[in-house]
């Protein structure tokens, strides 16, 4: 008989994300080329998998956290939902995290 985990069912979440959901945070520093992939953030942002959207006027680019989530300094994939890349100014520029 091989051996079986006992278990009563009960699906268990991690529920420690490191931001509230759908909020939002600021740029640390420009993001200054439309291909740097490691950000930085005034806040920390959701876990590795999830979007993150930067909003500066009329430009808005969405993002895929690869690595750091849950840091102030996620690595991602830029362009993400066919979105364009942009250079991003600490000033007016939103960052929203998942929510």
């Amino acid at each position: 008989m091989a051996n079986q985990l006992n278990t009563d069912k009960t699906i268990q979440f991690d529920t420690s994300a490191p931001t509230v959901p759908g909020s939002t945070t600021t740029l640390a520093a420009a993001i200054t080329t439309t291909t740097q992939t490691v950000l930085s953030l005034t806040a920390a942002c959701g876990p590795n998998g999830t979007y993150i959207q930067c909003t500066n006027g009329s430009n808005t680019e969405r993002m895929y956290v690869v690595s750091g989530g849950g840091t102030t300094g996620p690595t991602v994939n830029r362009g993400a939902w066919n979105t364009t890349a942009y250079t991003f100014a600490t000033s007016g520029t939103v960052v929203t995290l998942p929510g």
